[in-house]
């Protein structure tokens, strides 16, 4: 067990292998990486739950969380390979520092020339403007302050720090060895590890806040959780969810709401005041991105000419499921999370690999063989990404989808009859 966290992480590094490989040659060796990872991780959340040593959770715990942190410092310097989205945010920033709009300019607007001329372009959707939330926005022109050549790195150590500190405080609130194994999903599961560490995602530094947020909670403080949500919904949308969930249990209940709406009322309403263009290209995401979601899938492929009718229903089919946690009062708060951003991910039209982080964090304190499988087999998804990489030809194969679906129920039954086979073997 001592040895485990840092293989884990010496593993992790592996990527930067990867990394080296041309595009359309990354996808299978990446994929291979991830499963292997996610066995170890796997192999370490059981040793951890299995151990009876009370005495020594401390050093347990002290150990993993310096191979966490080691393996989010490695990855810094890793070339974001699985993704286009880091190269977007620093455009973002940087149009925000000549004083533009990225909500109503694409990259190729005639407007944002003299940027252009500095800065290099987003690595695609260069006729799509922006759609981050305002404090997004403000995080990615701080990292563009470091110019054209450092602003990358600097947004990847700006979400290596939070998703480290994150991990030091979920660390830190572990009593118990089986309370150590559930964080290790947050702190060595590959999603955690790649999607912030190679991809730096943006849902990277949500998640953690999340996961704060669900921390504080857990200790009655619901004034620091509603500010954690309410920062995390500033930065993306997807924490109103988890607002939604909690909300029956904060207390006081009439001023948790308002609290968790102060920062992003706050962040939206200044730009908007300004003249800002909100909320962009959002709409357009909502009305038309799609990917490697099965049920939007076998829906659209049954239903074509219905979409306008398809994605209302999936999401009033998604808020249902994000209410229907209030019908849990025994659940804890952090399976109440973890549940409604399942939810909402499983009836989302779009399903990347990196949307499923704060379902990840969440897990982190309530895990789940449902949420631990699905966080596993979506990274297959980057077969067509790979694909497209090297071709620029989208055509996406529908046996990811297929594995999206199946894995997470055949998990779910698995440990089933896992649990039923150790409660017969007890006296």
């Amino acid at each position: 067990m001592r040895a485990l966290p840092w293989a884990i992480a010496a593993a992790s590094a592996l990527v930067y292998g990867v990394a080296q490989r041309p595009a359309g040659a990354r996808a299978w060796p990446y994929i291979a990486l991830h499963f292997v990872l996610a066995a170890m991780q796997l192999a370490l959340f059981v040793k951890l739950a299995r151990t009876e040593d009370g005495a020594a959770v401390r050093t347990h715990a002290r150990r993993a969380l310096f191979a966490a942190v080691a393996a989010r410092v490695v990855l810094i310097l890793c070339v974001p390979f699985t993704t286009t989205d880091a190269s977007r945010y620093v455009w973002d920033g940087a149009v925000v520092l000549h004083g533009r709009d990225p909500y109503a300019h694409a990259p190729n607007a005639v407007a944002l020339a003299d940027v252009r001329a500095r800065w290099p372009l987003p690595l695609d959707h260069h006729d799509v403007v922006g759609c981050y939330p305002p404090l997004a926005e403000a995080l990615f022109a701080l990292c563009a302050l470091f110019g054209p050549t450092g602003a990358l790195w600097a947004w990847k150590a700006l979400v290596a720090l939070i998703t480290a500190l994150s991990a030091r405080s979920l660390v830190r609130q572990c009593a118990s060895h089986a309370q150590l194994a559930a964080a290790t999903l947050w702190l060595f599961h590959p999603l955690a590890l790649f999607e912030g560490g190679v991809g730096a995602h943006l849902d990277a530094i949500t998640a953690a806040m999340i996961l704060w947020a669900i921390l504080a909670a857990e200790r009655d403080q619901w004034t620091r959780a509603a500010l954690w949500l309410g920062a995390a919904t500033a930065i993306k949308l997807t924490p109103v969810l988890v607002c939604v969930a909690l909300w029956p249990r904060a207390r006081p209940r009439w001023a948790w709401p308002l609290l968790c709406a102060c920062i992003p009322a706050v962040t939206i309403g200044a730009p908007w005041a300004l003249g800002a263009a909100l909320p962009g290209s959002l709409p357009l995401v909502a009305e038309h991105w799609n990917f490697g979601a099965p049920l939007w899938t076998a829906l659209y492929a049954r239903f074509s000419t219905s979409d306008h009718v398809i994605r209302p229903a999936l999401s009033a089919l998604g808020m249902a499921l994000v209410l229907a946690q209030w019908l849990r009062p025994s659940a804890s708060h952090a399976a109440v999370s973890r549940d409604a951003l399942v939810g909402y991910a499983i009836t989302n039209p779009t399903l990347y690999p990196w949307y499923l982080l704060p379902t990840l964090a969440s897990a982190a304190r309530a895990p789940s063989a449902f949420a631990w499988a699905l966080c596993t087999v979506t990274p297959l998804t980057y077969e067509v990404i790979d694909r497209y990489a090297a071709e620029r030809v989208w055509s996406p194969a529908r046996w990811p989808l297929w594995a999206t679906a199946i894995a997470p129920l055949v998990a779910v039954v698995a440990a089933w009859w896992l649990s039923r086979g150790r409660s017969r073997s007890q006296p």
